[in-house]
């Protein structure tokens, strides 16, 4: 989504180094941090296509799973 809203090319090689220092700051786990990073890039992408997480009692891709 925000790609279709701001003229940017994606750099998929592209370095943040203030993001990736606060993310080891507050999430030292790094399985816990690349897990994050995918979430909040699903959020800002707005796609839809993983399936993640545990619903019980209820078929993947059904809805109601959403926790961001």
């Amino acid at each position: 989504m925000v790609t279709k809203l701001v003229p940017v090319v994606f750099d998929p090689d592209a370095e943040c180094p203030i993001w990736e220092l606060f993310l080891e700051r507050i999430l030292p786990d790094p399985s816990v941090r690349r897990f994050a990073q995918r979430a909040l890039g699903w959020c800002l992408t707005g796609d839809v296509s993983e399936q993640n997480g545990e619903r019980k009692g209820r078929p993947r891709g059904v809805g109601g799973g959403a926790v961001v």
